[in-house]
């Protein structure tokens, strides 16, 4: 560590050149025939500590003439002559600080201006008190030293004056009148001129490089002096750094550059800052207070220098002892370099301890670092204890505008995430391989649960509040560019509730306050346009495509052209139809042809892109001689390789399989690489046609040996071709393809799934799919939800393993008790679940929900743990069929045997399971179930909660009835304030339901033909559509009557 106390030397000699005489006011005449002078001693040299990131201030040829310019006026020579001879007719006059007082209390300003004046030709009888007074008005007062002529159109410079007051006192010192030698006191009035507003204000666009020389050149112990070579050569500053020049630095830094808010200057400014607070906090000469400490936390922080804002940290002093606006200033500097739980631990001990707080700014900051990550919860919360104990001023209040911008930002990543998620789901449990940027219209959420409702709900009243909060006048482009994702995601997830109108509006909104929407505003709004279910998921009629170009048009009228192919993706998704919104439909490619139209408009918007893209391209040509298709279609041109996967893979959902062969085979002819994407996206995307999955299995598999470099097998194309096989059971190529790759094939579940469900699902392959389930079980693997729903389904309805069923869904429950506790573990370790794979990133609310649902000590039944979504809702339903049939199954057993093996409890267990599914509660002695597992243990398996070591015994009391309307842990499946649905439950399979009524009522019993009239009149209005429920409900209500008819005519 090295002193940044600067020792004295004894000063050099000085010989003498001729001197031109200045003024206090005009440091020199001379300077204005001097091009090339410097600006301090020809000896004072500056050197940047090395930082990655830092970049020097600007350019020094810029600054080497910024104090050698006259920016002010003087008095005439005349006058100065004048003053000259009453100097040598009264050298024994002398001017005080009083006689300087005096004039401007008269406000003498041209007295005063005479006076100083002068003082130049008498330089040996003025005292520093005088110097300093001169210094200590220029930084008050600085007008009265302007000219006083109207004439004047160059603005004064109060700093100019200073350096040459400063100038005049080293010169006066150097000739041997040491009494006015610059010390401290002088450097700080010469910063506090520096900093004064008038300063820089006067030197517009250069009041921060002149801030910045004077400060470099007192923290390298130099004078600064307007010298030229042939002058005064200045000896080196003595004078010791010590706290108040050190805090006169930093501010003179901070006042010169508060004027001055770009990009460009704002990384000036942190790399000066960071380079004072780096020789700052490596010094031991300097007494620290909470003062400096903050210039330096402040800017470690503004520079993202984590490692050195930590190193610091052990030497501060306790929070206990420190003052709140320091640690407060350490809240701010460890949420700009990312630390933002310590900065939150910080936050909440100053507000426990004490009764305000005075700045905003950390909440602020930690603000940004939640935004990122869409923590709406925990910003929230931080707000109210802003309202609640902090100090209220105007610079607050700005700030806390940006707060509110903080937490938009934050509701729209939520809400993307719950797209994300919601997508994710869905397009896994349809066994869905396209590549992610592939027509994802076809994945847009579907339905949302109650949970995920209640969840957007609040978002979109908490976005308005805080839209709501930032005045009109205050709202930027990049405001409202956040509010046109908050509404568009809002949307996509519940379409009935959001109307995409909403989002329109803000397009005219903008425009009424005279902004021009961004283009990538008009971009999402497209991107939505051509996802929303709002009209529906069937466009073939072309009028999806339309409403996209409405939007395309009026971007164009904005001044946008589309430069590049992704951007014309929203109008190519457009063109083709999604998949089915029913969450029972995933699995229905395996059995049938699926059918997704396309509208006649593809054409349209193909010829659209050539025409605007190609032009760019228009001087592109080839160089061989052999003609190539480039004349006939320039498609390369105009498509890249996700606008080309996009329309092959529309093409194949709609069944156009003579138009895709074409287009596949012309690919190479027109000089496009068939990569990786392109025969991911055609072999996932001819899974669900017949025709088109032989196609892949006999050809495209080939194909990809064929391309140069051969195109590696991948386990989305692995799982692919074994999806084709299944769809055209086709047992010798399933075992062609495990047998080709085994070498390739990697033990995990993403490998190993796809071959299971090919076995499982193929005729003649079910014992190896068992093998490989061992070979699965073995090694750990670990499964998804949709591998849980696939399984069940098999064993349910195919294998007629009502029993292995059961063990399935009992591992399904593990399996979501599992993933909370990696959440959890991640929570703790304060690390971002989103940077895993196979993790998927969650908001705290939705995490403490699902810790109270699954990880509860004691619960009526294992159902209750689940939360009815469309990724548990089939394993529901399939649980509810399961004990259905196996009654079934029983009941003959017990007509043979005539003995009871339980299937009276097999339909109570179907009960409690219908009853959780609707959300309805019936009376709990009507329920009550011995222990058998699923869907009525009163004794399910106790697992610890992760806020208690202490686990319940088993005999603890059971919680209320899950069942329950009021419990949270079992929220109703259905929406009844959605105009759309009207109550619809969405998660309630029609044919399930109707096999429950069916076999309530052969079982006969008033208490079970009670619950069969219920569910008839109750809930299957509620999950078919009306116009078809008098048809549909025909037989079962027919059946109904006879069973009443057969109890006697009392029975109501």
């Amino acid at each position: 560590m090295h002193s940044i106390t600067r020792a004295g030397r004894a000063v050099a000699k000085i010989h003498r050149v001729q001197v031109h005489h200045a003024t206090v006011l005009q440091p020199s005449r001379a300077i204005a025939l001097q091009p090339h002078s410097s600006f301090f001693s020809t000896r004072a040299t500056t050197s940047y500590l090395a930082k990655p990131g830092c970049t020097q201030p600007s350019s020094t040829a810029m600054r080497q003439t910024r104090w050698t310019q006259r920016f002010y006026s003087t008095p005439s020579d005349q006058a100065g002559k004048e003053a000259s001879r009453a100097y040598n007719t009264s050298s024994t006059s002398s001017s005080t600080v009083a006689e300087l007082e005096q004039l401007l209390a008269k406000n003498d300003l041209a007295g005063f201006q005479q006076t100083c004046v002068s003082l130049q030709t008498r330089g040996s009888e003025v005292s520093k008190d005088v110097y300093h007074y001169l210094l200590k008005t220029l930084s008050d007062s600085p007008k009265v030293f302007a000219p006083l002529s109207s004439e004047s159109t160059t603005p004064f410079d109060p700093l100019n004056s200073a350096i040459g007051i400063l100038t005049d006192m080293s010169r006066e010192a150097n000739m041997g009148k040491a009494a006015v030698q610059p010390d401290r006191d002088t450097l700080l009035l010469l910063l506090k001129v520096a900093g004064s507003k008038e300063c820089i204000e006067s030197q517009m666009d250069h009041g921060w490089e002149s801030a910045w020389l004077l400060v470099d050149a007192i923290r390298h112990g130099r004078l600064p002096a307007v010298m030229s070579s042939d002058q005064w050569e200045l000896p080196e500053l003595n004078v010791a750094l010590d706290q108040e020049l050190w805090k006169g630095m930093f501010e003179c830094v901070h006042a010169a550059g508060s004027s001055k808010r770009t990009q460009d200057f704002l990384r000036e400014l942190n790399t000066t800052t960071y380079l004072m607070a780096d020789q700052l906090s490596r010094s031991y000469d300097v007494e620290m207070d909470d003062q400096l400490w903050g210039y330096i936390i402040q800017a470690f922080g503004n520079n993202k220098s984590g490692s050195r804002l930590k190193d610091i940290l052990p030497f501060l002093p306790p929070i206990s002892e420190a003052s709140p606006e320091l640690y407060a200033t350490v809240a701010e500097a460890l949420a700009n370099t990312g630390s933002s739980q310590l900065a939150a631990n910080i936050i909440d001990t100053l507000y426990a301890n004490h009764q305000t707080l005075s700045s905003i700014s950390p909440i602020v900051a930690l603000g940004r670092q939640y935004a990122k990550t869409g923590d709406y919860e925990t910003l929230r919360l931080d707000f109210h204890i802003w309202q609640e104990k902090g100090t209220h001023t105007e610079q607050s209040k700005s700030q806390l505008v940006e707060l509110h911008r903080n937490f938009l930002s934050a509701s729209a990543v939520a809400l993307g995430r719950m797209i994300d998620v919601s997508s994710a789901t869905f397009k896994s449990r349809q066994a869905d391989i396209l590549p992610k940027n592939i027509l994802p219209g076809m994945t847009t959420p579907p339905q949302l649960n109650m949970s995920e409702y209640r969840e957007a709900g609040y978002l979109y009243r908490r976005s308005s509040d805080a839209w709501t909060s930032i005045p009109v006048a205050d709202r930027t482009v990049e405001d409202y560019d956040v509010m046109m994702q908050i509404q568009c995601r809002l949307n996509l997830l519940k379409p009935a509730e959001w109307s995409i109108e909403g989002a329109e509006k803000i397009i005219g909104d903008m425009k009424k306050q005279g902004l021009k929407p961004l283009h990538r505003t008009y971009q999402t709004l497209m991107e939505t346009f051509s996802r929303t279910r709002e009209f529906g998921g069937q466009k073939e009629d072309g009028k999806a495509v339309d409403r996209v170009m409405k939007v395309y048009n009026n971007m164009l009228k904005d001044g946008y052209t589309p430069t590049s192919p992704q951007e014309f993706q929203p109008l190519l998704d457009a063109c083709f139809s999604t998949y089915s919104t029913s969450p029972f439909a995933a699995g229905l490619w395996m059995y049938s042809n699926q059918h997704f139209g396309a509208s006649d408009a593809l054409d349209k918007v193909e010829e659209l892109m050539r025409q605007t893209l190609s032009s760019s391209n228009s001087g592109a040509s080839s160089n061989s001689e052999t003609p190539t298709l480039e004349e006939v279609s320039n498609i390369y041109q105009y498509h890249d390789s996700t606008t080309l996967a996009t329309i092959l893979a529309g093409l194949a959902h709609a069944d156009k399989v003579e138009e895709l062969y074409k287009r596949w085979d012309a690919l190479p002819l027109q000089g496009i690489e068939r990569d990786a994407t392109l025969y991911q996206t055609l072999i996932g995307a001819s899974q669900g046609q017949e025709k088109l999955a032989r196609y892949a299995l006999r050809t495209i598999r080939y194909d990809m040996l064929k391309e140069q470099p051969p195109v590696p097998m991948t386990s989305e194309i692995f799982s692919g071709l074994l999806n084709c096989c299944v769809r055209i059971q086709d047992a010798i190529s399933a075992r062609s393809l495990i047998s080709q790759y085994t070498g390739e094939v990697k033990k995990t579940a993403e490998w190993y799934g796809p071959m299971v469900r090919t076995c499982l699902m193929t005729e003649g392959m079910e014992q190896e799919g068992e093998f490989l389930l061992e070979e699965m079980k073995k090694n750990d693997m670990k499964m998804d939800s949709t591998f849980y729903e696939f399984l069940m389904e098999y064993f349910v309805t195919k294998r007629e393993d009502y029993a292995a069923g059961r063990e399935v869904f009992k591992s399904f429950v593990k399996h979501e008790q599992d993933e909370v506790d990696v959440l959890v573990e991640f929570k703790k370790k304060n690390m971002d679940p989103s940077d895993q794979d196979n993790i998927v990133m969650v908001s705290e609310k939705d995490l403490a929900r699902r810790v109270e649902r699954l990880k509860a000590p004691v619960v009526d039944n294992l159902v209750s743990r689940i939360e009815i979504s469309q990724k548990s809702a089939a394993m529901l339903n399939l649980l509810v069929m399961s004990h259905l049939r196996e009654r079934t199954q029983m009941l003959e057993q017990e007509k043979r045997s005539g003995v009871s093996v339980g299937s009276a409890e097999r339909l109570k267990d179907a009960q409690i399971v219908v009853h959780y599914l609707t959300g309805e509660t019936k009376k709990k002695e009507s329920m009550a179930m011995q222990s058998s597992g699923c869907g009525c243990a009163s004794k399910s398996p106790m697992i610890p909660s992760p806020c208690s070591s202490n686990s319940p015994s088993s005999s603890s009391i059971p919680s209320p009835s899950a069942l329950s309307s009021s419990s949270p842990a079992s929220p109703k499946a259905f929406t009844k304030t959605s105009g759309s649905t009207g109550g619809q439950l969405l998660f309630v399979n029609k044919y399930v339901l109707g096999e429950y009524i069916d076999a309530c009522i052969k079982e006969g019993s008033p208490a079970m033909l009670d619950e069969a009239q219920w569910a008839l009149n109750s809930v299957l209005p509620r999950v078919i559509d009306q116009t078809r429920f008098a048809k549909d409900s025909q037989r079962l209500r027919q059946a109904l009557e006879s069973a009443r008819n057969r109890q006697g005519p009392g029975r109501v």
